[in-house]
């Protein structure tokens, strides 16, 4: 929910999914659950469902009926090397023909230099920043 003790004081309200019934966290995490969770099925409508999500949100594989693209979807910091990321996303590509709809936590997981090659890598691959906040980017393919 939220990093702090007493923030369960205030997970008092639901996330509008019907997958999330009974769930109860903070206002603002609700809100930007759904908000992305629809933002992410809008995108991921067009495409074979296929998701990446660089950092430690797997919940919105659930939440989109969606498939990652990589082996290991739980991703640990500074345990696993970007190149090996960028192999299994460009091996996804080869295999299925697109790219995934990528989801930025903007965790920075797996340290600045992998950040700066994970951006260089959607550059080159020209997707496309559709949503900005402070949790989470997201990209689409061009």
């Amino acid at each position: 929910v939220d990093e702090s003790l007493y923030c369960r004081f205030n997970a008092i309200y639901t996330v509008k999914h019907p997958l999330m019934r009974g769930i109860l966290t903070t206002k603002n995490r609700s809100l930007l659950i759904q908000k992305t969770s629809g933002e992410l099925n809008y995108f991921l409508k067009n495409t074979d469902r296929h998701l990446f999500i660089y950092g430690h949100q797997p919940l919105f594989y659930y939440l989109t009926y969606s498939i990652s693209p990589i082996d290991n979807i739980w991703l640990w910091n500074h345990c696993t090397e970007i190149e090996e990321l960028l192999f299994q996303i460009r091996k996804s590509y080869q295999k299925n023909g697109s790219w995934p709809v990528i989801l930025d936590t903007n965790e920075n997981i797996l340290g600045d230099s992998s950040q700066i090659l994970f951006d260089q890598f959607l550059f080159e691959n020209n997707f496309i920043l559709v949503e900005n906040n402070p949790s989470f980017k997201i990209w689409v393919p061009q």
